[in-house]
């Protein structure tokens, strides 16, 4: 049994839960990345497997997210994120087709992490983290 990708998983609850939001783990380039914007970016960077089963596979992975919204303004950023970090807790207990998330948190809050200069795009991320299983 295979642990679920939480990197597919949270892109498609949020695409579905998050109006006027594009969601994606690998940020468009070019024209194409500004047409998109407000953009939050998803990028899985650890977190360890957990709950082994008897011959010593795992059900379960403590996984953390790196979530990156870059939108036009400061303002336009912070709405994003406030919704992004709702959304991201109301996946506590769900089951979906990707798997199921027992527990969220938030290792770092949010933070301005700043873009290359001059391009008129703001950057808000943060690291979160899931509890998922396989379902």
């Amino acid at each position: 049994m295979a642990l679920p990708d939480v990197e597919a998983l949270i892109v498609h609850y949020l695409t579905g839960a998050v109006d006027g939001l594009y969601v994606c783990t690998v940020r468009p380039d070019g024209t194409a990345f500004t047409a998109l914007l407000p953009l939050a970016q998803i990028t899985r960077v650890g977190g360890p497997r957990t709950i082994p089963t008897w011959n010593g596979r795992y059900v379960a992975e403590d996984a953390r997210v790196s979530v990156d919204v870059y939108a036009t303004s400061r303002e336009a950023a912070n709405a994003s994120v406030g919704t992004v970090r709702l959304a991201l807790e109301s996946l506590r207990g769900r089951v979906t087709q990707q798997g199921t998330v027992s527990r969220t948190w938030e290792e770092t809050g949010p933070t301005a992490r700043p873009e290359e200069p001059n391009t008129n795009v703001v950057r808000i991320g943060w690291t979160a983290g899931l509890t998922i299983r396989s379902t």
